[in-house]
């Protein structure tokens, strides 16, 4: 992604000093839909969640967090 180039970086002031990269390793699994009211995925759909946040997929879903995978 190119932050630096986006507006989120523009208006997040990302763009302004020296490089400064960034690793991201654990993203939320869904996120709150103010206006439909319900929780949607944000990551890939047939991630499983880490171990110990499966019973939060029915009770707290926002506190839950994918799974690494792996890549070969």
């Amino acid at each position: 992604m190119k932050v630096g180039h986006s507006e989120f970086g523009k208006s997040h002031g990302l763009t302004e000093g020296q490089w400064k990269p960034l690793w991201v390793v654990d993203f939320p699994m869904f996120e709150f839909d103010e206006d439909g009211q319900r929780w949607n995925a944000v990551h890939h759909p047939f991630t499983s969640p880490k171990d110990g946040h499966e019973d939060w997929l029915e009770t707290d879903p926002g506190r839950c967090w994918p799974r690494r995978t792996t890549r070969c």
